[in-house]
């Protein structure tokens, strides 16, 4: 079952996110989902500090990462 979740952040990280998941043709929503899933299934694969620099718009983050090669 879905559930609602609301998050407060900068107008800027918003419309990188938005901007993001519509050049990869997907949802907001399911980007941060897929980002909080692979904190639980691979906690040590991506440090979520790195993320949130990746998701400046001139650095877009690739969805497609190989942890293993990081």
């Amino acid at each position: 079952m879905d559930k609602k979740l609301t998050l407060k952040m900068s107008e800027q990280a918003i419309e990188a996110g938005k901007k993001y998941a519509a050049h990869h043709e997907t949802s907001l929503s399911r980007l941060a989902e897929a980002f909080f899933s692979s904190l639980e299934t691979e906690p040590t694969a991506i440090d979520p500090s790195i993320l949130a620099l990746q998701l400046h718009p001139s650095q877009p983050f690739p969805m497609d990462l190989d942890p293993q090669q990081a």
